[in-house]
Order: structure tokens, then sequence, then C-alpha cells
């Protein structure tokens, strides 16, 4: 398999657990909002959003992109 390969499956990889994430993350908001939340949904929820965010952080900073 090439570099280039490579390089679209893991993007692809990231992009799908991205949306797997928030949408999770989007659950658990909603959750809260309805008073129906549990300390683990929210505590996941949070560790969830921050991993999406170093993940993004090390895709952007593998690309060469700058912020």
């Amino acid at each position: 398999m090439s570099d280039r390969a490579k390089l679209v499956l893991l993007r692809t990889a990231m992009l799908l657990l991205s949306i797997i994430g928030a949408v999770y993350v989007f659950s658990v908001i909603m959750s809260v909002r309805d008073g129906t939340a549990t300390l683990l949904q929210i505590i996941l929820g949070v560790i969830i959003a921050g991993a999406l965010i170093q993940m993004n952080r090390w895709w952007l900073q593998y690309s060469g992109t700058r912020l």
C-alpha cells in the first residue's frame, strides 16, 4: 500500500471517529439539558471531546496546516 493510500485511510478513519464522537458528545449535551445524564456519561463525553480536539490538532500538525 502506498503512503498516499495509507494517509487517505488514516484520514477517513479519523473522520468517522470524529463524526461518531461528535454525535455522542451532542447526545450527552442533550441529556444534560434534559436532566437525564449520568455522571459516567458526562465524564465520557468530556474525555471524548478532549480526544477529538487532540486528534484534530495532531492531524493539523502532521499535515503541515498552520492555525
